[in-house]
């Protein structure tokens, strides 16, 4: 998950100093950022992406499915999502009971 993470920052952080570059900050600054970052092509991004939504993913489901089995309504798990109840519920209700 780590290493996932790190070829995410990596990957923001080149298109931030390449943009920088771009806009004409200072070549040497930009040059020596950019050449203490590990080479990350925009589809590792993608995939080390992919790969760390299915994790979060996951752990939502079980922090909602362990939310419902103490006791926390819909009303409650939707609002903690920043959704509303009927949402929450038709998204995780699959996986959870009622």
């Amino acid at each position: 998950m780590q290493r996932l993470y790190l070829v995410c920052t990596a990957y923001q952080a080149q298109m931030a100093w390449r943009e920088a570059l771009e806009r004409g900050e200072d070549p040497a600054v930009a040059g020596e950022s950019l050449a203490g970052l590990p080479e990350v092509s925009a589809m590792d991004a993608i995939e080390a992406n992919r790969r760390l939504v299915e994790v979060l993913l996951r752990w939502r489901r079980d922090a909602v499915l362990a939310a419902r089995a103490t006791g926390s309504t819909w009303t409650a798990i939707g609002a903690a999502l920043g959704t509303t109840k009927q949402r929450a519920h038709a998204w995780f209700r699959p996986a959870a009971t009622p």
